[in-house]
This record gives C-alpha cells, sequence and structure tokens, in this order.
C-alpha cells in the first residue's frame, strides 16, 4: 500500500493523504484507518486519531495494533478506563508483549487497581526477565498494596538489572521509612550511601547571582514541589504562601506535575510566580531557578516519587533547605538546612543523623490548613460500642502495629477497628490483613476494611463513625492525624526518638493533648482504652476540637509564616556573614 511505503519514509502528510484516498475507494480497509490513525495521533490529534481506530475496530475487531493504539490514545485523553478495556483486549489476542502488560500495569495503578496491577507487572516480568521497568513498578504495586518484603525484593531485583536505577533507589529508601524507620542510624547511612552515588560528577553551581548583602533587603524565596496528586503537602503549604509577606519576599513555585488538579489550582492561585518544571531535565531546571536568582530554595519532596533530587545535587540555589515533605535526612550535602521543631527533633538528639543542619521551629513545624466545605464533626457514633479507626497509608502499617491494635482489641471485646486507605482497594491486602488479626485472636467481622472514597469530602464524612484515631507507628501519620482532629476525632499516637515518629507528638503537644502521646506500646494501648471508656470526654473533645485547633499555632497561619520567614532570615543572615567573611580573606593582607 503507498500509504504504508510513505509512512516508513516519515512522509506523514503524504502517507495520511494516500490513506485517506484508499479509504474513499474501500472504507473498510481496517488497516489503513488504523494506520491514518497513528499518524493523526502524532500530530496530537488524539480524539480524530481515536475514531480512525474505532473504524479499524469496526471493520476488524481482532486487528490487536488498532486496539493497543485505541488504549493509549484514550490513556492519553484522560479515560483510563476505556484505555484499560482496550489494551486488555489486544493483549488477550496477542499476550507477548512485555511492554503490552507494563503500560497495562502503569495504567492499572494509577487507577488502584492493585491486584491487576501486579498481575501485570509480573507478567511483563515472566516475558522478559530483564525488563527494569516492569521490576520497579512492580515493587511500587507492591508498596501500595502493603506488601513491602515482596517491593523490596522487586526493587533490588531492579536494581540489579540497572544499578543506577534512582527511581528504585528512592523507594527503597522510602520502604526503610515503613519497616524500620525508627533505627535512625540505618536510615541515615542508607541516605548517606545513596549520596555517595547519585549525585558524583555532577558540577554543583557556584556562581550564583550577586544581589547585595542586608538583613533587610527582599529575598528570592523558591518552593520545589512535588506531584501534588501524589503527595498531600498542599494543606500545609498553601497557608503559608497565602501569608508570605510580599515586601520582604518575593516567592516563586516550582511545580513537580503539569497536572490541573484542585491542589495544584489552589496553589496557583497564591503564588505569582509559577513554574512548570515537569517536562523539564534536571540540568535545565536547576539554570531555571538559578536564573530566577533564588536564594533560599526549599524543597517539599526529598526522596519521595516526585522529587527532584538531581536539582538540589546542582545547587541552584546560594541556600538549600528540606522542610515538610521528608521524614529524615536527604543525606545531600547540597541541602544546607532542615527545618523541624522541638517536639519532632529534640535538641542534642538526632542532629548526628543529618547531613543538614536543624533548624527548630518555635511552635511547630506544620501549619494546617483545611479545605473549606465538607460535613461538621457530628454526634459521636452510638453509644456503647466503641469504634477504632486509623486511615493511614497501608505501607505504614507495620505488623507491630497491628499486634498492638489486636492487643487493644482484645481488652474491649465489643470493639471494632476501621481502617481505610487507597491500599485496600486490593482483594489480597484486605485478606492478608484479615489473616493477621485472627492470628491474633480477632475476628474478621470486627473490622472494616475501606478503600478511597470517591471524594474528599466523603473521605472526611468517614470519621463522624470514628470514636477513637489511632496513629501508626513508627512512621506517624500527620495529614491523617490533622484531617481526624478536625473532624472532631480525638488520635492516640505512640511517640519514638526519631523525627518520623515524633511528628504525632509534634501535632498533639501544639493542641495541648500531650496526654494522648504514648512513650511505650503498652502505654498507648492503656491510652486509647481509657480515652474510649470516657465518653464524656470524648464528647467534648469532639464539639470542641475544631475550636481548640483555630484557637492554636496549628492554624494561625500569620504567625507561623512570619516565624518560617524569620527562621529564612537567620538562615541567610549565616549565610551572608559566612559570604563576607569568606570574601574579606580573600582580599585580605597576611601581617606576617
Amino acid at each position: 500500500m503507498l500509504g504504508c511505503a510513505l509512512q516508513a519514509q516519515r512522509k506523514g502528510p503524504d502517507a495520511a493523504a494516500a490513506f485517506r484516498r484508499a479509504l474513499e475507494l474501500d472504507s473498510t480497509l481496517a488497516r489503513a484507518h488504523s494506520n491514518l490513525g497513528c499518524l493523526l495521533e502524532a500530530e496530537g490529534a488524539l480524539e480524530e486519531a481515536v475514531r480512525c481506530y474505532r473504524k479499524a475496530i469496526a471493520a476488524n475487531p481482532d486487528l490487536v495494533e488498532a486496539l493497543y493504539n485505541l488504549g493509549n490514545a484514550c490513556k492519553r485523553l484522560g479515560d483510563p478506563d476505556q484505555a484499560i478495556s482496550h489494551i486488555a483486549r489486544a493483549l488477550a489476542l496477542e499476550p507477548r508483549h512485555a511492554d503490552w502488560h507494563c503500560n497495562l500495569g502503569e495504567l492499572q495503578l494509577e487507577q488502584m487497581h492493585l491486584d491487576e496491577a501486579i498481575a501485570s507487572f509480573e507478567a511483563a516480568r515472566e516475558i522478559d526477565p530483564d525488563y527494569e521497568l516492569a521490576r520497579t513498578s512492580l515493587g511500587i504495586a507492591l508498596t501500595a498494596a502493603g506488601r513491602l518484603d515482596e517491593a523490596a525484593a522487586a526493587f533490588g531485583k531492579a536494581l540489579e538489572l540497572k544499578p543506577r536505577n534512582a527511581n528504585a533507589e528512592a523507594w527503597l529508601l522510602l520502604l526503610l521509612h515503613c519497616r524500620g524507620g525508627d533505627d535512625a542510624q540505618t536510615v541515615s547511612g542508607k541516605h548517606l550511601e545513596w549520596a555517595h552515588r547519585y549525585p558524583r560528577g555532577l558540577v554543583r553551581m557556584t556562581d550564583h547571582p550577586r544581589r547585595g548583602s542586608g538583613a533587610g533587603r527582599r529575598l528570592n524565596l523558591g518552593y520545589l514541589l512535588p506531584d501534588l496528586r501524589r503527595r498531600p503537602i498542599a494543606s500545609f503549604i498553601e497557608p503559608v504562601l497565602a501569608c508570605h509577606d510580599r515586601s520582604a519576599f518575593n516567592v516563586y513555585c516550582y511545580a513537580g506535575s503539569g497536572s490541573d488538579d484542585d491542589a495544584t489550582r489552589r496553589l496557583r492561585g497564591v503564588c505569582e510566580q509559577w513554574r512548570d518544571l515537569s517536562a523539564t531535565t534536571d540540568h535545565d531546571a536547576a539554570h531555571r531557578i538559578r536564573a530566577d536568582g533564588i536564594d533560599v530554595l526549599v524543597d517539599l519532596a526529598g526522596h519521595h516519587p516526585g522529587g527532584r533530587m538531581m536539582v538540589l545535587a546542582r545547587k541552584p540555589a546560594a541556600v538549600q533547605v528540606s522542610w515538610l515533605g521528608y521524614p529524615s535526612t536527604t543525606g545531600l550535602e547540597a541541602i544546607d538546612y532542615r527545618l523541624s521543631d522541638a517536639v519532632a527533633d529534640p535538641e542534642g538528639e538526632t542532629e548526628r543523623f543529618h547531613t543538614e543542619r536543624l533548624v527548630r521551629l518555635p511552635h511547630g513545624f506544620l501549619c494546617y490548613s483545611p479545605v473549606p466545605g465538607g460535613a461538621e464533626p457530628g454526634e459521636p457514633p452510638e453509644p456503647g460500642r466503641v469504634v477504632f479507626g486509623s486511615f493511614n497509608n497501608l505501607a505504614k502499617l507495620a505488623p507491630r502495629m497491628v499486634a498492638l491494635w489486636a492487643e487493644l482489641l482484645s481488652t474491649m471485646p465489643e470493639s471494632r477497628l476501621v481502617l481505610k486507605n487507597h491500599g485496600l482497594t486490593a482483594e489480597s491486602a484486605r485478606r492478608a490483613l484479615r489473616e493477621q488479626f485472627q492470628a491474633r485472636g480477632i475476628a474478621a467481622e470486627r473490622l472494616d476494611l475501606l478503600a478511597a472514597s470517591h471524594s474528599y469530602f466523603e473521605h472526611l464524612a468517614t470519621y463522624c463513625d470514628i470514636d477513637v484515631a489511632l496513629d501508626v507507628f513508627p512512621y506517624n501519620g500527620t495529614v491523617t492525624t490533622c484531617e481526624a482532629l478536625w473532624m472532631g476525632v480525638p488520635v492516640v499516637t505512640l511517640c519514638g526518638k526519631v523525627h518520623l515518629a515524633r511528628v504525632g507528638a509534634s501535632i498533639l503537644g501544639i493542641l495541648g493533648l500531650s496526654d494522648l502521646v504514648a512513650s511505650a506500646p503498652q502505654e498507648y494501648v492503656r491510652i486509647a482504652r481509657q480515652l474510649a471508656i470516657d465518653v464524656e470526654r470524648r464528647r467534648v473533645l469532639r464539639s470542641e476540637m475544631r475550636a481548640r485547633m483555630r484557637a492554636s499555632p496549628l492554624l494561625d497561619a500569620p504567625a507561623f509564616t512570619r516565624s518560617l520567614e524569620a527562621a529564612y532570615r537567620q538562615i541567610w543572615a549565616g549565610v551572608d556573614t559566612d559570604a563576607r567573611a569568606a570574601r574579606e580573606r580573600s582580599t585580605g593582607t597576611d601581617d606576617d
């Protein structure tokens, strides 16, 4: 066919014209429709391409390439359900395509169809044992399903296949927090090992633009944002962006995603200088930040997916700070400071586990802004039957946490436990949790295992059915703790020795609820049980919690932002002083 020959010669317009002429003569030519669709899709005419693929399939329902390409076009148009359906049909006809299975798995993972995604990645791995991407993606899906040991093995194999696999390495660092995050020495050591491998060979920028000194000058402040669809930090950074003193700070946001989700739109609305770096290489992103003359660059992601550690490794700003988005040291020497508080990082106890210098904010390291709207706390659940709940990420539900919860439930035979998170869409995850509790004498009927809600406010409304929220250990919740409290549900936390195991204590301390902070596992069970029994206290807390939060530093965005700005000024003053001293040394004379 002439069109195919022209297409092979990369003469797209001529090939498209040839296919159209052929279809005028015979509209049932399935391959002509399919090939024309490919050309149109390459030009960005996705909807027209979809029509061509559908005509091809109507003419020949078993035309595999048309089915697969239709699935990909639907994916690009933001219709994942149709994409999954068509790619699955293509694979049913021709199952020996490892990359097709991996593509299907990515779509299923995006929709949190975890069991199906795991099966797709395993199929890709079976077809091509050396397919590194399938191994990495399998690890991500297994992590979401709470199968952490299997996930670690998958990431390890991916690293064997591709030793400088930064994505797999970052996921292993995240798993480290979930599996043994209270072992500060190991966590710190692994991050240092990462830092010795990955930034090696990168040239740091040292010629940052000189914009004059002086404590009063306006600073260029940049925030490096992760993909906000995957990291629930918008509720903590939005109030700060809204309250920054524009006469003292020129604020930039560098977005890690080009998405147009609600959180991104809200943040764009409170930041005048918005830069989309989602399609920008690390090299170009670093030069973009440097060109903006950023004085202080604040990273909000760390090693989390969507983070830009290799941008930070290039040192595009004179001062670089880690805050909010990562629960431990990054290990990266190019990051100068880490913001925390005296509860999350007690003075003199955690410095040795950080490459960054710790700066402790005076009234907590968090500022929370509830999303406007949604249900009020409402009346407590029915009396006489206590309902415990935890809505934390499935990867944080360590076996020792399950053991503690089982012990708590055994002391109160009429109580129930509600667990809710994205990972519980997987039947395998629900089955595994039931088996863990049953092994400790807790019947499956006492567990309510809920998947993600359809909307955020529906999610919040679920708290109306909870009496006492249970924090996780060692990797405490953050946004889940704030959401529970906002809905009037008191939270019991177990406090450890490192930041990620002390976030709950930091939040509750700000609210004057330190009596809900346990320092040992048995105390955690005792506090939760006492609170469950104390119906009157729970009633008062439920009715007064929002007022308590509004009156606290946790929701006082203007005051928090002033303290944050003071920290930035303090950091900058130190750097400015060091720079002046260095210049004086370089221009001074030796009296000897």
